[in-house]
């Protein structure tokens, strides 16, 4: 059993107490060898000795009998001896011998797995890059708020932003300067979008200070030099039921104004 990458546990059903452990269990779970057949399931699990019996109880009743019985799937945690949590996948036997009942554990530790499904997830909804909602999630938040408005006739706005000549600075900079330039156009979207700031006027106000700041700001430059940027700004409302555009009652209709000279550090 020591050479198992996986943890492998042997419970004894009658007393609720390991009576082998391997190496890899020791390691992972914080606990020595001895330590461990001191205890039982009940004390690294997150779950009571009554449930952990009535659970064995049902593998072992399992209408497949025989000498084996095999429980594959199941997923919960440990808890270490530090307090952490060790999430893992494990394969349940029921192996009988006379009057003994064993139930061996195969459990694999699905930490890696877990974080690359968490990191694929975010990467679904998030730009890796700057962190902000990627076309798929900004969508499905603009169908909601669409939805929303539509079915209380509240007013509606939709603000679309432009870098002007982004190609420009990846051209002459590198791709390295762009990636700046874009993380710190979404950090001041992210700043003026929280919600505190645009509560009341004051956020308003806040709001329309914020530009004069940014070009007031000390110049930190993109790829080492500093670069200016304008911005191009496009605004759609729908007041209810009385929209803005008289091209179709409640489309969105997004309607460019003058370029605002932005200063980007």
């Amino acid at each position: 059993m020591d050479n198992s990458a996986d943890m492998i546990v042997l419970i004894d059903r009658a007393t609720m107490r390991f009576v082998d452990v391997n190496e890899t269990a020791c390691k992972l779970l914080g606990y020595s060898r001895e330590e461990l057949l001191r205890m039982g399931p009940q004390d690294v699990l997150p779950v009571g000795r009554e449930e952990l019996e009535r659970s064995y109880d049902e593998l072992i009743a399992h209408p497949g009998g025989g000498a084996d019985v095999f429980v594959t799937g199941m997923k919960s945690h440990y808890v270490c001896k530090d307090g952490s949590l060790l999430p893992f996948e494990s394969t349940r036997h029921v192996l009988r011998s006379e009057d003994t009942t064993l139930i061996a554990a195969i459990s694999r530790d699905i930490r890696a797995r877990l974080a690359i499904e968490e990191k694929v997830s975010y990467l679904a909804q998030f730009d890796a890059l700057t962190g902000l909602p990627n076309r798929n999630l900004f969508q499905d938040r603009l169908t909601q708020a669409m939805a929303l408005a539509k079915r209380n006739n509240w007013p509606m706005a939709v603000l679309f932003i432009d870098l002007d000549r982004f190609k420009l600075v990846n051209d002459t900079l590198g791709h390295a300067a762009g990636d700046k330039l874009l993380k710190e156009a979404a950090e001041r979207l992210r700043k003026l979008c929280s919600r505190e700031r645009h509560r009341g006027a004051a956020g308003r106000r806040r709001i329309r200070r914020d530009p004069l700041r940014a070009r007031q700001a000390r110049r930190r430059g993109v790829g080492g030099a500093e670069n200016h940027r304008r911005f191009q700004a496009g605004l759609s409302i729908w007041r209810g039921r009385k929209p803005t555009s008289p091209r179709a009652s409640g489309s969105p209709c997004i309607r460019p104004t003058a370029t605002t000279p932005k200063r980007s550090s």
